[in-house]
């Protein structure tokens, strides 16, 4: 047991590599959140539930890192937007891995999100892109496709 954290032992370097990568790990988020632009956020959660309100559905995409985050976005507005009555729709174009990996086969990744909206979004449904770079193939085509249905698209950069 005397090799157990906390355990009153000398830190070994590999807990002290740990650490630096932790203090590290929540510079880099400080300092990434103190850079966001609340105005540009709380325009883009109130078109948000304004849509929902209205009935419309709510889809998210994004690759990697922001594919979990539009998963978890997804999750937070459904339980959000319970208090709007009826039965708001918010969907992760990323949270059914048989689908998505069905249409990268059979089509291409770069289709991954714009086959799924084609087949379900409507006009007045809002589609929120999340993207580091913002040039992600698929998801610069989920926004072609989602102007052309007549949606509203968002994207949350950077």
């Amino acid at each position: 047991m005397s090799d157990e954290v906390g355990a009153g032992t000398e830190p070994n370097s590999s807990s002290i590599g740990a650490e630096t990568v932790v203090k590290q790990y929540v510079d880099d988020l400080t300092l990434a959140l103190a850079q966001i632009e609340t105005g540009s956020m709380t325009d883009l959660l109130e078109t948000l539930i304004l849509a929902l309100h209205a009935g419309s559905r709510v889809f998210v995409a994004g690759n990697g890192g922001s594919s979990t985050a539009a998963i978890h976005i997804a999750s937070d507005l459904m339980a959000a937007s319970g208090t709007l009555g009826g039965a708001p729709q918010v969907v992760a174009l990323t949270e059914n891995i048989a689908r998505v990996t069905a249409i990268a086969n059979d089509y291409s990744y770069d289709e991954i999100f714009s086959r799924q909206l084609a087949g379900w979004a409507r006009p007045r449904d809002v589609l929120l892109l999340l993207s580091v770079s913002g040039q992600s193939t698929n998801l610069v085509r989920a926004a072609t496709v989602g102007r052309e249905l007549g949606m509203t698209v968002l994207a949350a950069l950077g």
